[in-house]
């Protein structure tokens, strides 16, 4: 993959019950602009820089710990668009970066993700679904399209008088 410069990948292993390991060669391939990880465990070696190409990730049944969700959306200057969907290992979604370039957040079915904190300038479109504790959005000045759904609603927070 590094060899050959690859700038997509889309790995779908259909394995509900058993996620697969994904190789370290994936973490240091920095030409990707698009992932998207089907039944995947992202566990990056600590030398893991980010994906400074990256624009679009999908994770579907993706096990991801808080910390390195974070952490990747921080090494990822030129997200734009981001899904999680069934990534039952996330608890608190924290993604703050004044200098993020996220567009498009979707959050759908992570029945464990009780708190989410979207600190991001440049989002327009935020579709999230969830059993929230705590839903924050501190800097979205530019956001367009908002469909939230609240099976069970805790405290939230909008601090933009124009988000309804």
């Amino acid at each position: 993959m590094i060899k050959r410069g690859v700038d997509e990948l889309i790995l779908h292993v259909y394995a509900p019950k058993k996620h697969f390991v994904l190789p370290n060669c994936l973490y240091s391939c920095k030409t990707l602009a698009k992932l998207v990880l089907h039944c995947a465990i992202f566990d990056p070696p600590v030398e893991f820089l980010g994906f400074s190409n990256l624009t679009w990730l999908d994770f579907f049944n993706v096990k991801i710990t808080d910390k390195k969700m974070h952490d990747l959306f921080s090494a990822c200057p030129l997200l734009e668009q981001l899904s999680l969907v069934s990534c039952r290992n996330l608890k608190s979604l924290i993604l703050s970066n004044p200098k993020s370039c996220l567009k498009n957040l979707h959050t759908l079915l992570c029945q464990n993700l009780r708190k989410l904190v979207v600190d991001a300038p440049n989002v327009c479109v935020l579709h999230s679904h969830g059993k929230y504790k705590e839903l924050c959005l501190i800097n979205a000045p530019h956001l367009l399209h908002v469909d939230l759904c609240f099976p069970y609603a805790g405290d939230l927070c909008f601090p933009y008088a124009e988000v309804s």
